[in-house]
């Protein structure tokens, strides 16, 4: 499953280059069970941010 999290649009010039930095809280991981409330499973996440990808681990 893929979801799309904290979106923000980013100019460049041509060559131009920028850092950008953003915090994802583990409950925007979650998602709603049967009962509506919020589900967090454990296990490996991948975040992708353009061409680069980052696995992180939920215990």
């Amino acid at each position: 499953m893929r979801r799309l999290r904290r979106f923000d649009k980013v100019s460049l010039r041509p060559g131009e280059t920028k850092t950008v930095t953003f915090t994802l809280p583990v409950s925007e991981l979650a998602y709603a069970g049967p009962t509506g409330e919020p589900v967090l499973e454990t296990g490996d996440f991948d975040l992708k941010i353009g061409d680069q990808k980052q696995r992180i681990t939920v215990q």
